[in-house]
């Protein structure tokens, strides 16, 4: 006699933290149900398992850009239009404006601005005229989540684009 199991996969990946600490509000969640052998039942949940990870992997490492530059070479950043940009480096946490007050120079978190002749706004990309290893770090968008409204008024996202700088 063939003995029958439902199998019912329900899973939920989350992707956690991200690097400087904010909670990630997105998740991948799935469920199905099914009837299967037992023997079977089992290996069709461990095989979803590694499907949705590898899946996420792949998303995960689809918004991740690597440069590598020399120093004393000129880079361009250009993560697509954009206020802000925001870069998380050794010396700490810092936003670069490309328009307002604080326009063409990076601010810490607490007000004040960086000051170096180094950096420019060129048509909305964040040039480094002259690279160097306190240039280190990953740049991304300021609000950095690409927003989808559906029909139904849900909403999804997914993380922007994230550079990380390589300065040798």
């Amino acid at each position: 006699m063939l003995r029958l199991q439902k199998a019912c996969v329900f899973s939920t990946f989350a992707l956690g933290k991200i690097t400087d600490g904010r909670e990630c509000p997105l998740t991948l969640t799935h469920v199905y149900c099914f009837l299967l052998p037992c023997h079977k039942a089992a290996i069709v949940m461990l095989l979803h398992y590694v499907v949705g990870i590898a899946v996420l992997l792949a998303f995960v490492d689809a918004s991740l850009a690597s440069q590598k530059a020399k120093a004393g070479e000129r880079v361009e950043v250009d993560l697509g239009k954009t206020d802000t940009l925001v870069r998380n480096v050794d010396a700490g946490r810092q936003t670069f404006h490309f328009q307002g007050k604080d326009a063409g120079f990076f601010v810490t978190d607490d007000g004040k601005r960086v000051k170096s002749n180094n950096y420019e706004a060129k048509n909305g990309v964040l040039v480094i005229k002259k690279a160097t290893r306190a240039d280190k770090g990953t740049y991304e968008k300021g609000d950095n989540l690409v927003k989808t409204v559906h029909a139904d008024g849900s909403i999804s996202a997914v993380l922007g684009p994230v550079l990380q700088l390589q300065v040798e």
